[in-house]
């Protein structure tokens, strides 16, 4: 392939899928794109976190190299086994690099977080061979185990656990971005010297426009949840709400797109009119979607996720949102959009919000300026001028 520049981009994400797999992943799409300017490399693991189930060695990404690093795998995402996988994930990762950095230097090494661990190392190698290094923030760590420990979000910082790796973590980057200000925030807590601009994960706008909307059966109002099934998330709530939304008066339906940890615990408690319809692909997922007539975007309170997948293409479809999300960014976007809130565990207050949304005299409009945020088609563009090294900084 000829490439319209001489710059080598390293991207290291081990949680990437890659073509032929399920979801949209953020790292995949910047590699491909930067790969028609430049010579990129793109590192992941041999082992599949959505599935957890080893990768083919035969899969390939037209236009660029892939690497696939070496990594047991675990069954359950909260386990020491993960913890032994990735730490095996790292120690492989750390002898590749050793090999290759000396004969093949890069311009610039452009790299999720999580993980913790792989930050770090690349802080370490980063002047001895040269090389910028951009950090993407996907996701907060220590504060992510809250959700699953409720008691560490009463911690001081400091205190909590691996606080101090990810701070030395944050503190690796010349650049960060982050999926949400809210992310950009707190890596700049440990890290004040490097640029910083945000660029949500986004959706493709014109992808979602072709896809038809699903008829689904009349006579009920149609709910959609699309996404893991798992401990961040007010399920249980959801599922107990609907069974007192199966009367007469305008019987109600929740369609529960995706699976996860919880599913088989959710299903057993279910009432008749929860239909789990598991993993589906992305465009018959948009087409559900499109055919409902509401979405509901269920956190925690003390889930630290901020804008999620989920958010980003609920915005972009334009229907209805009812949601449980306290973090303040997320509350100031769905400000812009049809949105009802309501009090994560509590099923009377989600029985207000259906009553609310019932009520809700909308045009399926969002505003057009969010709308370009969240169309990766566009704000992706700011990735690429860091990638060709123009960053434009964006404060938080």
């Amino acid at each position: 392939m000829t490439h319209t520049t001489n710059k080598r981009l390293l991207v290291i994400a081990p949680f990437c899928s890659l073509p032929g797999e399920a979801y949209f992943n953020r790292f995949l799409y910047l590699a491909q794109r930067a790969a028609a300017r430049c010579e990129v490399t793109l590192v992941t693991s041999a082992f599949r976190h959505f599935d957890k189930r080893q990768r083919d060695r035969r899969v390939q990404c037209e236009g660029l190299r892939l690497i696939l690093i070496d990594e047991p795998g675990y069954a359950g995402n909260v386990s020491l086994a993960r913890l032994r996988s990735h730490a095996v994930f790292v120690r492989h990762l750390k002898q590749w690099l050793q090999d290759e950095l000396p004969r093949r230097p890069f311009d610039l090494v452009y790299s999720a977080l999580p993980l913790l661990q792989t930050n770090i190392l690349l802080g370490r190698l980063k002047e001895r061979h040269g090389f910028r290094l951009a950090i993407d923030v996907q996701d907060l760590w220590p504060e992510a185990i809250s959700a699953l420990l409720p008691w560490a979000s009463r911690l001081p910082r400091p205190l909590m656990p691996f606080a101090a790796k990810a701070d030395r973590a944050y503190g690796a980057a010349d650049h960060l971005v982050a999926v949400s200000r809210t992310y950009l925030a707190r890596a700049r807590q440990a890290n004040r010297q490097a640029t910083g601009q945000v660029v949500y994960i986004g959706s493709d706008k014109a992808r979602i426009d072709a896809v038809a909307a699903r008829a689904l059966p009349a006579g009920s109002m149609h709910f959609v949840y699309a996404g893991t099934l798992g401990h961040s998330y007010d399920l249980q709530t959801l599922v107990d709400a609907f069974a007192g939304l199966a009367g007469p008066r305008l019987p109600c339906q929740l369609h529960i797109l995706g699976d996860g940890p919880l599913r088989a615990r959710l299903a057993r408690r279910a009432p008749p009119n929860v239909h789990f319809h598991g993993f589906v692909p992305y465009d018959e997922m948009i087409a559900i979607a499109k055919g409902a007539d509401c979405l509901v975007n269920p956190i925690k309170q003390a889930a630290q996720q901020s804008v999620t997948n989920k958010l980003s293409d609920y915005l972009m479809l334009g229907k209805p949102i009812i949601s449980s999300q306290t973090n303040a960014e997320v509350r100031q976007l769905l400000a812009q959009a049809p949105a009802v809130q309501y009090r994560a565990g509590h099923i009377a207050s989600f029985h207000a919000a259906v009553d609310a949304v019932r009520a809700l005299r909308h045009d399926g409009s969002v505003a057009p300026a969010l709308l370009r945020q969240f169309d990766r088609r566009l704000s992706y563009a700011h990735i690429d001028a860091l990638i060709d090294g123009t960053p434009a900084q964006e404060a938080a």
